[in-house]
């Protein structure tokens, strides 16, 4: 365990369980969250088969014990190698914006059933299974911090793509 200095080193695991939206979003768009692990921890209820890649989603009910025994398995996880493209992301961005579904058909041209089907294959290639709006927010931190990440991955040097175990936060 090390305090937080400001500076994330490859393999840190970064606990996120910021209850405000804005604050946990400007806390992502740091340039140094990118070489962490994230694991959220929303107050809203998730479902255990939320953990299945990094960024990981977990219950904040979870046990010390059970938590603990996440962030040891945490330090040999790797991002997953799915495709986060512009799309997702202009995507996400109309379910977030604030709008009603009238206004995002008319916005998009799309069919709210297309917007539907839309949101719930987002929330799923984030692991979420509800589709509250707190879900769909953190979908948005989640897709865009895996664009984030891919971009840089594909513009760093070999030697730097693999992330080697890491300490904790406190």
């Amino acid at each position: 365990m090390r305090d937080i200095n400001g500076h994330l080193k490859p393999g840190d695991v970064l606990v996120c369980a910021l209850h405000d939206i804005i604050l946990r979003q400007n806390v992502l768009k740091l340039s140094c969250v990118l070489f962490g692990r994230i694991l959220f921890m929303p107050f809203f209820t998730v479902t255990e088969k939320t953990t299945g890649s990094l960024p990981w989603v977990l219950n904040s009910t979870v046990t010390e014990d059970a938590f603990f025994i996440l962030l040891k398995r945490m330090e040999t996880a790797a991002y997953p190698k799915r495709n986060i493209t512009d799309k997702h992301i202009e995507t996400i961005g109309f379910l977030t914006s604030g709008k009603t579904i009238n206004e995002l058909v008319m916005t998009t041209g799309w069919t709210a059933k297309k917007l539907y089907y839309q949101r719930t294959a987002l929330l799923k290639k984030c692991g979420l299974t509800g589709t509250t709006d707190h879900e769909v927010l953190l979908c948005r931190d989640i897709l865009t911090l895996l664009r984030r990440h891919n971009v840089t991955k594909a513009k760093a040097p070999p030697s730097q793509h693999h992330l080697s175990p890491g300490e904790y936060y406190s």
